[in-house]
């Protein structure tokens, strides 16, 4: 997925200013009292916040009526997966043929 320009400034700027309120904290309390763990979590959630929750968008098969989707698995390669048409059924949804058919 590609990010716009203006989400990717947004950003960066986001992780400036952690980073300059980090220095901030730093100078004022010392490391003693900084949970790094937490901080570096934080920019990561800044960072894919504009992002869409799910880069794979579900699709439904014309022939069989399942919705499926990709997935990256453990292995980080992306696979197909079905999903539950309790959940999904009667979503619009990108018309695609699955595997199976």
């Amino acid at each position: 997925m590609v990010r716009s320009q203006r989400n990717v400034g947004a950003s960066r700027q986001n992780i400036r200013k952690t980073k300059a309120r980090v220095a901030d904290l730093e100078f004022y309390l010392g490391d003693d009292w900084i949970d790094y763990g937490v901080i570096s979590a934080d920019i990561v959630v800044e960072m894919y916040r504009d992002i869409a929750t799910s880069a794979y968008q579900p699709k439904k098969c014309p022939d069989c009526n399942q919705y499926w989707s990709m997935y990256l698995d453990s292995k980080h390669k992306k696979a197909k997966r079905y999903l539950k048409n309790s959940v999904f059924g009667g979503l619009p949804a990108i018309k695609e043929c699955c595997d199976m058919c």
